[in-house]
């Protein structure tokens, strides 16, 4: 969304693009991004996540890219 400010005397129109809700969403992600890493390791490692993808049918290794880009 652009929005247009009114001119001042010694300027001309200027647009304003205020953020989108996905935007300030990533932009936060971006701020707690050591966080979220940590976090995530700390799952990777949890006993109960290792079992899950041991298992045949929950490894992700051997998907086809090409079908998840169409």
């Amino acid at each position: 969304m652009v929005i247009v400010k009114k001119p001042t005397k010694s300027r001309k129109y200027k647009p304003l693009i205020r953020p989108t809700t996905f935007q300030m969403s990533v932009n936060e992600l971006r701020l707690n991004k050591a966080e979220i890493y940590n976090r995530m390791e700390l799952q990777a490692n949890e006993l109960e996540t290792i079992e899950f993808y041991k298992k045949a049918e929950n490894d992700l290794s051997k998907l086809d890219l090409e079908i998840m880009e169409g």
